[in-house]
């Protein structure tokens, strides 16, 4: 009997009543949710509060890390590393404490942390690279924090260093912009760092006139760096002739002295150049072009016999060629 009742009952009824079924089955979904968070309530605000004080504590730490260790006079470099590494080792720690206390067990945890780490250690591995060389760095203090470097398969990267932090060394350049280098940039690459020493040189290539007495200009070039109070080695100054250019004698200077002295000592000495030079007539070439111009004779008519005699032009190629004297309405440029 009640299979025939079914029979009879239109599809529209059959659809309604999914549907009613549907909606039973969400309401108890939404139920058991409800029920489940009001259960584990006090659980999950004890999870982001733990997290919370995770960051903090976090926080706290590296500032105590950082203001003790610059009690301690450690090295700026190893500051800047080491406090990085305790945050985010105590955020770690907290955030494991937090997820424990929704029900996510620690151990459980960990290993997918693991797994993550070996995926993403395997597709980052030039960051794990830079890691282990910010590591090497402080061991062997290649550079520190406020020596001045420059990279020597990249010129333009030359600057203070601010920072060492995991994964980059942080540049600080003339013209105060922020270059970040791959710490694996910095040790497997060659490094200028011009601060290692407590003393540096400069090479200072001064180009005269081949008509200039180059004793006199060396005697002068002298006598300019020894005035200097902080040059290291005034009775060793190197000094000489070390190239005969196209159009100059360069002559090589190099002093010695404090690293602190630095850009005082380079503009304070090439203005002193210039100056003692014009004093002394001792002229510094500079690129420039002689214009010969030449006054050209009528062309021939086709009446002139023109066999035996020369064009003017060839005239005055042979005259440029072989030096003579230049003929009536030379003039001279100079550029």
């Amino acid at each position: 009997m009640l299979s025939i009742l079914f029979q009879n009952v239109s599809p529209t009824t059959k659809i309604l009543a999914t549907e009613v079924a549907s909606v039973d089955t969400t309401v108890s979904f939404l139920d058991r949710m409800q029920k489940l968070f009001f259960d584990n309530l006090s659980n999950i605000i004890a999870g982001f509060v733990i997290i919370i004080i995770g960051i903090y504590i976090a926080k706290f730490a590296r500032y105590t890390a950082r203001t003790v260790m610059h009690r301690a006079k450690y090295d700026k470099t190893v500051i800047t590393f080491i406090e990085q590494i305790i945050y985010y080792s105590i955020l770690f720690l907290g955030i494991i404490s937090g997820l424990s206390h929704w029900g996510i067990p620690s151990s459980t945890f960990v290993a997918i942390v693991g797994g993550l780490g070996l995926a993403i250690g395997l597709a980052l591995q030039k960051n794990m690279a830079n890691f282990a060389s910010g590591l090497l760095i402080l061991v062997f203090k290649p550079f520190r924090v406020g020596d001045w470097v420059q990279i020597s398969e990249n010129r333009s990267v030359e600057g203070s260093v601010t920072r060492i932090e995991l994964l980059y060394t942080v540049i600080l350049s003339k013209t105060k912009r922020t270059i970040f280098v791959p710490n694996s940039t910095m040790t497997s690459t060659a490094v200028i760092n011009s601060s290692f020493l407590d003393s540096c040189k400069i090479r200072f290539d001064i180009g005269i006139s081949y008509d200039a007495d180059h004793h006199k200009a060396i005697a002068i070039l002298k006598d300019i760096f020894r005035s200097r109070p902080w040059l290291i080695n005034p009775d060793h100054l190197e000094i000489g002739i070390t190239n005969f250019a196209d159009s100059a004698v360069i002559i090589t200077v190099y002093p010695e002295f404090p690293k602190r002295y630095f850009y005082e000592l380079y503009y304070g000495a090439m203005s002193d150049i210039k100056d003692r030079f014009d004093a002394e007539n001792i002229s510094i070439p500079f690129p420039q072009r002689d214009v010969h111009l030449y006054t050209m004779d009528a062309p021939a008519t086709s009446n002139t016999p023109t066999q035996g005699k020369r064009s003017p032009l060839q005239s005055v190629e042979t005259t440029i060629i072989h030096g003579a004297p230049p003929k009536e309405g030379f003039t001279h440029f100079d550029e």
